[in-house]
């Protein structure tokens, strides 16, 4: 039971950082600062983004899923499951509440820079901006 409370309280304050790291960089990579002029997403770049974004969430409750099903096919009970959603309600809420409260903290995680680098690679790699017309 504890090994499913930690292993989702880890598993899932990793996503998150991760997931906070690639939205704070798809909503402020084409911004040009005080002045400049600002970059706008292309179709692939809203379809791309998109799926960046939503690729995380959408894995992880599919992974829920497949979870209850083969709780379901070893004939265990329910409560099984509980540890390890409170685990990842645990690990989602703390890092979204460091994330609110001491952005600092957060800016500082090598995660959540991970996930900025790698939104920001994509987005730059495959030309999902461009300057407005």
């Amino acid at each position: 039971m504890k090994k499913h409370f930690v292993t989702a309280f880890l598993l899932f304050s990793f996503l998150a950082f991760l997931e906070t790291g690639i939205v704070v960089e798809a909503l402020w990579h084409g911004w040009g600062g005080f002045g400049g002029v600002s970059l706008e997403y292309t179709k692939t770049g809203e379809i791309g983004t998109g799926i960046l974004i939503f690729f995380i969430p959408v894995s992880t409750v599919v992974l829920f899923l497949i979870r209850i099903i083969g709780c379901k096919k070893r004939m265990e009970p329910v409560l099984e499951l509980y540890p390890g959603c409170i685990g990842a309600l645990l690990g989602i809420s703390m890092v979204l509440g460091i994330c609110f409260a001491a952005p600092d903290i957060a800016d500082n995680s090598v995660i959540y820079k991970w996930g900025r680098q790698m939104a920001a690679f994509l987005i730059d790699c495959f030309h999902w901006m461009r300057f407005p017309v």
